[in-house]
């Protein structure tokens, strides 16, 4: 919870130093953008909601809810993180890194 307020409050303060003014100008010019914006994020929505399918279909995992009781979930989740899914961790925290600096970078006028 604390990682994912400071990254919260990192992006609030990155949205302050965008100009909004050269934003709006922008915002006029790509209007042609905003069509294929729509199509990339709802094929993103689909993608991110195929496991969800799986439960609607009533297919279960491999942990039962006694062993998640037993083991504790925040240790399930963690174990899970740091070892299966360290390497897509890492790339969205590098992803989420480079768009932050990126910003950074376009909303200086000078560095």
């Amino acid at each position: 919870m604390v990682y994912a307020g400071a990254v919260m409050m990192l992006l609030i303060f990155v949205i302050f130093l965008l100009d909004v003014r050269e934003e709006e100008k922008m915002r006029a010019r790509l209007k042609g953008v905003k069509v294929v914006s729509v199509a990339a994020g709802g094929l993103i929505f689909l993608a991110l909601m195929l496991p969800v399918a799986g439960v609607l279909t009533g297919k279960k995992g491999e942990m039962t809810d006694a062993a998640i009781a037993n083991i504790g979930s925040v240790e399930l989740i963690s174990a899970e993180l740091f070892t299966n899914y360290l390497l897509p961790f890492e790339v969205a925290s590098l992803v989420l890194l480079v768009g932050l600096v990126g910003a950074v970078t376009l909303a200086k006028k000078k560095l």
